[in-house]
């Protein structure tokens, strides 16, 4: 029996996690989350063999299809693909356990349009994911508008017991989301791993640290007691990039959600399904209209995030992605004064002293530079070493990356997968070309292959050897640019004045890194480094419960340290001077309030009087006595 789903303006009816496209996938038939074989990793020296000497590979991708392009620009040496397809042909049978759904009001919705998700590694068709209408953004808004009073009304013990079972759910789903989301980005499942659970950690830390109902007093005198209060602002958007879907799209919903705020998620068309499966799954935890996922093709004239960011019932809009986007997301929310979060692009500096450990050091910038394959904000972009241990660095770094093991991200072994999209190894084949024009010299890499050796299902031509330039200087575009890829510059310099000052020189300000034995003059030079988040002896490490952000072009705000960022984030701040209610008392002790105050104290003193003349009779009578003789005395 085909599982019912819901349709948009009509009725629909809602169904549970397990009777959905996805949620049927559990019981073992085929799914988008079956892995498919899983060939032997290569290192980078062997793949140097089929190296195309800095030319695109010319590789035909039947699965793989570049959208929006006429059939004569198909053909033409670079295949232009941003990374997701074309609707599937009205012919091509594609299994309903491959069709990803909607999540609006609670309800799983599956609309008439759909494009398709290959892998990158594989060219294979991963998933077919819904192309969301206007009008179903717009229902997913109005959603979320409408349930985030209730939402915001519940107490925190409430909504963290909510959330923890969010957490709970992520994790008994990691390997399915883990493997999921390699297939759709390529991404070795190491990795993927590990975003599924800080989303997980997220989800529980939030509730556990965001209370937004805790108070604090200012002042207090006894007629006023002035107090600052936070109250959730509403609907919040969270726009996610393509390169780490889970942790970025996730990570702000799950802080977004535990500060009372109503979400509306929407990933990036090129790895959308990851985020539509857990969307999927949560549904059954979180009251409905609380939260929405939604994703379309960007091939119209009012795409899905323009929508989000200009519709007046959105309150926060959350972006990461590139400065360019980032400057028009800020434009369109300026115009009711939505708040905003940005997290945009970097151009990392790395500083090598001359004191520093060149072994471990090339190691740790390996992985800070080449981690995710270069396409994280804040991987190393540009390595300054001191000129004294210039090129002994430059050979054990050279060396580390000759033996980069790239591969299919689902072979333990894999270090490396593929670029994301073919506009990626665009972006990267012309930073390296524009370097070798200007006299650059690459020492390692510096082309893509079709595939690692031996593995007939990964030849996409998507993979690109770790490259190591030399001979460039600041004015070229490889040292000026974000790269985005598995490209580094590596540069030398005289004093660590000179270093710091070019480290500086640049319009990005995300992450930085000092790298020397002396870690006092390390930390001393961290200090001096403009960037959000500077590291000593380390580069591209997550801190938990740390602010992150960047300074001037690499965006505004900082969040993820579930403390006052967060807070100030994904909250309003409200001072109210309150007038001081006098304390009300135990009935008991206001009805004896309501006696004459003189009528208590007679009693009490009679009282008194009786029980001293019974104890102390003796003494009583001289008291008598003394005060008639003192009555005698004023008379």
């Amino acid at each position: 029996m085909k599982p019912s789903v819901a349709t948009l303006p009509s009725q629909a009816a809602s169904t549970s996690s397990a009777s959905t496209p996805l949620g049927r996938l559990a019981k073992g038939g085929p799914s988008l989350f079956s892995g498919s074989v899983r060939p032997a990793a290569v290192s980078a020296a062997a793949l140097s063999a089929v190296l195309l000497s800095g030319r695109v590979a010319r590789v035909a991708r039947v699965a793989r299809r570049p959208r929006g392009l006429k059939a004569q620009a198909a053909a033409a040496s670079l295949i232009l693909d941003d990374g997701w397809d074309d609707e599937p042909e009205a012919n091509e049978q594609v299994p309903l356990s491959k069709r990803a759904p909607l999540l609006i009001d609670g309800r799983i919705i599956i609309p008439p349009k759909s494009f398709r998700v290959t892998s990158p590694a594989t060219g294979s068709l991963v998933g077919v994911a819904p192309d969301a209408s206007a009008d179903m953004i717009e229902a997913a808004v109005t959603a979320a508008h409408r349930a985030a009073p209730g939402w915001a009304q519940l107490r925190h013990t409430e909504r963290a017991s909510v959330l923890m079972s969010c957490a709970d759910t992520l994790r008994s789903n990691l390997e399915a989301l883990a493997t999921l989301q390699t297939n759709e980005s390529g991404r070795p499942i190491s990795e993927t791993r590990i975003e599924v659970m800080v989303a997980a950690a997220t989800f529980e830390n939030a509730a556990r640290f965001l209370d937004i109902n805790q108070e604090k007093v200012i002042s207090e005198d006894e007629e006023k007691k002035v107090v600052v209060r936070r109250t959730p602002l509403g609907v919040v958007a969270v726009i996610a990039p393509w390169n780490a879907p889970i942790v970025l799209g996730w990570k702000p919903t799950a802080t977004a959600l535990a500060c009372g705020n109503a979400v509306v998620l929407k990933p990036a068309p090129q790895t959308p399904l990851t985020t539509l499966r857990i969307g999927e799954l949560l549904r059954p935890i979180l009251p409905r209209g609380v939260l929405n996922v939604v994703v379309g093709s960007d091939a119209v004239s009012l795409r899905p995030g323009e929508i989000l960011t200009n519709h007046d019932l959105v309150r926060k809009v959350v972006f990461t992605g590139s400065t360019a986007i980032g400057s028009k997301v800020m434009e369109a929310c300026a115009n009711n004064f939505k708040r905003v979060l940005l997290e945009l692009g970097g151009n990392d500096p790395a500083i090598v002293r001359e004191d520093a450990d060149i072994e471990k050091t090339a190691e740790g910038l390996f992985k800070g530079a080449f981690f995710n394959n270069g396409q994280t904000c804040c991987a190393a972009k540009r390595i300054y070493v001191q000129e004294k241990i210039y090129d002994a660095f430059v050979e054990a770094f050279c060396k580390r990356a000759r033996m980069a093991v790239l591969g299919n991200g689902l072979s333990a072994t894999t270090e490396l997968g593929p670029l994301a999209s073919a506009v990626q190894l665009k972006h990267v084949t012309e930073l390296v070309e524009d370097a070798r024009r200007k006299g650059g010299r690459v020492l390692c890499g510096g082309g893509a292959t079709a595939g690692p050796p031996g593995d007939v299902s990964s030849n996409t031509g998507l993979f690109y050897l770790p490259t190591i330039v030399v001979d460039v200087a600041e004015g070229t575009r490889i040292v000026d640019e974000e790269q985005f890829g598995p490209v580094v510059p590596v540069m030398p310099y005289k004093d660590d004045e000179e270093a710091i000052l070019r480290a500086n020189s640049t319009k990005y300000g995300l992450g930085a890194s000092i790298w020397s034995e002396n870690l006092e003059k390390a930390n001393e030079i961290a200090n001096r480094l403009k960037a959000g988040t500077v590291w000593v002896n380390k580069h591209c490490e997550f801190i938990r419960n740390a602010p992150f952000g960047g300074i001037d072009s690499s965006g505004i705000g900082r969040a993820g340290d579930l403390g006052d960022q967060d807070l100030s984030q994904y909250t309003e701040i409200r001072t109210l001077c309150l007038a001081k209610v006098p304390p009300k008392l135990p009935p008991a002790i206001a009805s004896l309030k309501r006696c004459p105050e003189v009528h208590l104290e007679e009693r009490a003193r009679s009282m008194l009087q009786r029980l001293f003349r019974r104890i102390r009779p003796t003494e009583w009578h001289q008291l008598e006595q003394g005060a008639e003789d003192l009555s005698c005395c004023r008379d």
